[in-house]
């Protein structure tokens, strides 16, 4: 009964296409590589034509669909359930901050690093795992051309603070230590 069936169209990444002098690449925290539809139909449930523009994560997938076919999510899952905002409900919420990763980069060239970050609804910020960090103010710059993260100390130390407290939050097992005690792997920042 395609009444009763939940359709997701979705995917993993996006692809920079020329943007930010990159092709074929995906593995940075700009908005073409880590922006992904979701687009998800289950007639009888989903409210037709509703668009939200809360920030949503991959990681929201499970519990959304679990919410949508009334079973229990598991305690592992550190998404949120959608399914209240996907069915209607006018007081729904999504999350502040959403944790946004690159784990185990494919070493092909050297500008293929690990990193973490998040996004909200202002800003981006990203840390790098040789040292550099990204920060954008996503209503001012909303093509990310202007990193602020070292024309703002005090803002780049906040959003360092909420990364590492996202990182906490989600259970991260190494970056903060990469955050807190990391040496830049850049030739000019090192005493040999």
């Amino acid at each position: 009964n395609m009444k009763d069936t939940l359709v997701i169209y979705t995917s993993d990444h996006g692809e920079f296409m020329g943007s930010h002098g990159r092709s074929r690449r995906k593995e940075h925290p700009h908005e073409e590589s880590i922006s992904i539809p979701a687009i998800l139909k289950m007639p009888d449930t989903i409210k037709k034509d509703s668009i939200s523009t809360e920030l949503f994560s991959s990681v929201d997938i499970v519990p959304t669909i679990c919410g949508l076919l009334d079973i229990e999510i598991p305690d592992f899952c550190q998404g949120m359930d959608f399914s209240p905002l996907l069915k209607g409900a006018e007081e729904f919420k999504g999350p502040e901050k959403v944790l946004i990763e690159m784990v185990n980069n494919p070493r092909w060239n050297l500008d293929f690093l690990d990193w973490r970050g998040f996004v909200s609804d202002k800003y981006k910020y990203c840390f790098y795992e040789d040292g550099s960090e990204l920060l954008f103010d996503l209503e001012k710059d909303p093509y990310e051309m202007e990193n602020l993260a070292f024309k703002n100390a005090e803002l780049r130390e906040k959003m360092k603070k909420d990364l590492l407290e996202l990182l906490l939050e989600t259970r991260e097992p190494f970056f903060d230590v990469i955050i807190n005690y990391g040496h830049s792997m850049n030739e000019k920042d090192i005493d040999i």
